[in-house]
Order: C-alpha cells, then sequence, then structure tokens
C-alpha cells in the first residue's frame, strides 16, 4: 500500500473527470474537450480546480455554462467525494498512483507537446521519474511482426538498457513487448503506456518483478479498472510518441495503429520519427520514410558505438536566418559530441521545454524541430546517418555523401508546401534554401513521382500531399 496524497487539484480534477461507479450512472463524468473548456474558463477568472472544491469557487459557478458543462452537472461531478474516497483508498492498496495536468510533477513532455491534447489525468504504477530523469526512445510496431523484426527490436533495446535510454512502448504483443522486456533483462529501464487501466497488469507475473525493482512503470490515462479497447488504443498511441524524445518504428503495414500513430507524429512533429529500413520490412516502413521519416539500419548500428550519439546525429537540425531549414543541414560531416560522462546528464532535444498553468492548460513551446537523415541504397554510397557519426577514427568527407539526396531533403523542402508553392516562386524558395532552380525543380519532380506532392494548373503550383 502507498500513501496516495492526492494534490487539491487532483482531487477536483478527478471528481470531474474521473470513474468510480456508482453516481457515475447519474452523471457522466467530462471528456477531456470538455474538461479543457472548463479550465479555460478557469484560467480567465484566475481559478484554480481546487477553489471548485470551496464556497467561493463553487458560488461562481453560477456564471459558467457551456451546453451539456452546466453548473449542475459539475457540482453534481464534484459531489462525488464519497465515491473518490473510496476509489482512492482501493489504488493505494494496489500501490497506485494518479497525477492530473494541473501538477508540476505531470510529465513535462506530454504538457510541451500534446497541449491541450494531454490527458488530464494519468494513472501510473512504479517510480514516478521514468522516463524525465533520462533520454528516452519510443519503439513500436506490429503485434504479428517476423522474427527479424523482433531480432532487431531485441538488439536496440539492449542497447538502450546498456546506455541509460530508457524505452517506450506500449503493452502489446509483438514489438511493444519485445522492446519493453529485452530492456528490463539488461536491467534497463521502461515505461509502457498502456491502452487499459493499469490495476491488473501492475500485479501481472510479467510486470510486478521490474516495477519493484524501480526499473518499470506503467502509465495509462484510463480510469484503473477500465478494458483494453481498439479505441483506447489508438488514442493512447500519442503518448508514447509525446513521452520519448525519439520514436522508432520497427515493422508497419499501410493501416491500423502503428500507421496511424506514425502519421499523426510526423503531422504534428511531436518527435523525430525513426524507422527501420532494412531488407525485407513491410510496405509501410518504406512509405513512413519517403514522407519524412529518419532511415535506422541494423548495418549502422553495428557501426556505431554509441545508440545515443547515433540518436543526437540523426536530429541535429541547422536553422537558416529565416527560421527554414537548410536542405544540407543534415550533411554536417563534424564528429557528434561526446556522450556524458559518469555523473553528467544526457540531454534529449527538448531537455529545457516545460511550463505548467494553474487550470492545466498549458502555453509551452513547440515540438523540437528536426534534422533529416539519407536513405541509402543497397550499393549506394553512405548514409548521413552512417556519415554523421566517425566509424572505426575515420569521420566521412563532403565527397562520401554526393548521390540522390531527395530523402534528406524531403522533409525540410516539404516546409514549403504547408499551403502551396507557386511555380512562379521558384526562384525566391531556391534563394532561401540556398540551391540552384533546376536542382529544386528536380526534387519538386522526384515529390511528383512518390506522390508526395501533386501539381495544378492556372496557375501551375504544387500541393504536398497530406498523408494517406
Amino acid at each position: 500500500m502507498i500513501d496516495l496524497s492526492l494534490h487539491p487539484d487532483t482531487q477536483a480534477i478527478l471528481l470531474l473527470c474521473g470513474y468510480f461507479g456508482g453516481k457515475d450512472r447519474d452523471v457522466q463524468p467530462l471528456t477531456l474537450s470538455e474538461y479543457n473548456r472548463l479550465a479555460a474558463w478557469l484560467r480567465r477568472e484566475k481559478l484554480r480546480p481546487e477553489d471548485l472544491l470551496n464556497g467561493d469557487g463553487e458560488a461562481r459557478l453560477d456564471a459558467f455554462g457551456q451546453g451539456k458543462i452546466t453548473p449542475k452537472r459539475v457540482r453534481a461531478l464534484l459531489g462525488r467525494g464519497l465515491e473518490l474516497g473510496f476509489a482512492v483508498e482501493a489504488w493505494s492498496r494496489q500501490g497506485l498512483w494518479v497525477v492530473s495536468r494541473g501538477e508540476e510533477t505531470y510529465p513535462r513532455r506530454l504538457k510541451a507537446r500534446l497541449r491541450e491534447a494531454a490527458p488530464a489525468l494519468l494513472f501510473g504504477a512504479g517510480e514516478r521519474g521514468i522516463p524525465e530523469s533520462s533520454p528516452a526512445l519510443g519503439i513500436v510496431g506490429s503485434r504479428d511482426a517476423d522474427e527479424q523484426a523482433l531480432a532487431f527490436t531485441r538488439r536496440v533495446a539492449r542497447q538502450c538498457a546498456a546506455e541509460s535510454i530508457a524505452v517506450v512502448s506500449g503493452g502489446a504483443k509483438g514489438i511493444d513487448e519485445a522492446s519493453l522486456l529485452a530492456a528490463l533483462e539488461e536491467s534497463g529501464t521502461a515505461l509502457a503506456v498502456l491502452a487499459e487501466g493499469i490495476a491488473r497488469p501492475a500485479v501481472s507475473k510479467g510486470y510486478r518483478r521490474h516495477i519493484a525493482e524501480g526499473r518499470l512503470v506503467l502509465v495509462s490515462p484510463f480510469h484503473p479498472g477500465a478494458r483494453w479497447t481498439t479505441g483506447n488504443a489508438m488514442g493512447r498511441n500519442k503518448l508514447i510518441y509525446a513521452l520519448s524524445d525519439w520514436t522508432l518504428v520497427v515493422s508497419s503495414s499501410t493501416r491500423g495503429g502503428t500507421w496511424n500513430g506514425a502519421v499523426e507524429n510526423l503531422k504534428k512533429q511531436w518527435v523525430p520519427l525513426l524507422v527501420c529500413l532494412d531488407e525485407h520490412v513491410p510496405e509501410g516502413n518504406r512509405k513512413l520514410a519517403a514522407m519524412g521519416g529518419l532511415s535506422l539500419r541494423a548495418e549502422a548500428l553495428r557501426r556505431s558505438s554509441s545508440l545515443l550519439d547515433h540518436l543526437q546525429a540523426l536530429t541535429t537540425a541547422v536553422a537558416s536566418g529565416n527560421g527554414t531549414p537548410d536542405l544540407f543541414s543534415g550533411l554536417d560531416t563534424t564528429p557528434p559530441t561526446p556522450r556524458p560522462g559518469a555523473g553528467q546528464a544526457a540531454q534529449p532535444p527538448d531537455a529545457h521545454v516545460a511550463g505548467t498553468e494553474a487550470s492545466g492548460i498549458v502555453e509551452a513551446p513547440s515540438a523540437v524541430q528536426v534534422g533529416e537523415e539519407t536513405q541509402r541504397p543497397a550499393d549506394g554510397p553512405p548514409s548521413v546517418e552512417e556519415a554523421a557519426v566517425a566509424y572505426d577514427g575515420a569521420t566521412a568527407t563532403p565527397e562520401s555523401l554526393i548521390g540522390d539526396l531527395f530523402q534528406v531533403v524531403w522533409p525540410s523542402l516539404a516546409m514549403a508546401f504547408q499551403e502551396e508553392l507557386r511555380d512562379r516562386d521558384l526562384s525566391e524558395t531556391a534563394e532561401r534554401f540556398n540551391v540552384q532552380v533546376a536542382q529544386l525543380r528536380a526534387w519538386i519532380q522526384q515529390a511528383l513521382e512518390l506522390d508526395l506532392s501533386e501539381k495544378r494548373t492556372r496557375p501551375v503550383r504544387y500541393v504536398r500531399r497530406e498523408a494517406r
């Protein structure tokens, strides 16, 4: 049993959004979007959620009302104190904890990246500081991955454990489970983001020992007794990305949860997306790479002395004066910054991002920009991921990078297609990116051939296709 002392804000948010049974049948707890609207009103009124539990704040509810969020409904939810007390006692006996978006201990990565889409409540089991205290790599993929993909997953996860990189994944069979167990077996740390309540998994044989040893944390935005559903699984995918510093897609088809989560991350740019591009990977992997994912190959990992250096080199971005990434920013051939030694904390891409609001509505910096990387054919020149790291004491030269650069430039070039790129503006765009107009046209033609953009007429312009 743990001492589950609830922050006053968390008490109020639990009453508003939590499920306890009993009176839940009489009044529906607030959804996340409904709570966000109430929280926005609290901010405007300079109130905290806990103020709704005292006479003055409760009285001011009469001035609030938006659709189905009536003062009567809010008061009914706040009146579930007895049910909350029973629930908290049960959670304490099970060794569970809960944190709300209004608390400082709420994961800063979720606040910074998801903002209002971050869950109002997060339930957990295990040490709360994982993976906030270290760099974190999300690892996702298919439930039906083949043995080659599973072996790649285990290798990456074991390297994470060796370099004190926390592994973040879901709790599903296949890639998720393989990544978590491989890291834990090597005495690493891991965070499992579940699509169900954590009450049953927290006492399961496979997780119990690792939680007790302080190396595994289970988290879920769903109440502890919730069952797994497809909708829950789709909704929690964004949490895996937002709790990581990078996320690796090992195996993906062109549909389903893994695909949808990766496409959403590419669109929202929460974190750099890495994609396994070894031989025989599914079609989804290749499409994700063409859409801007950074390729990661087993051979490159074998030649790299450090996974952390490799990840940091892949995501190094150099911005031009007007804020637009230079198309060749991924071609920096200087050796990576040495990894921190003992006693020196490693710095993930957004180590200094933070921000809290009394109501839990966050105004934080946007997600970190990511660099670019190129894909190498089986018999082609070295990719940027290989060139960015000094192998066997030798640093790659610029000449070794010459080849088809479309994969490395497209993620940055696509930024010019936020709305549309007119043909008459190509000279100005080429100047911004410091390339020749002819080269820019060649890359646009490749984008057209790969169905990443489309050409329209009257006037002639190019429009980036949305991921399908």
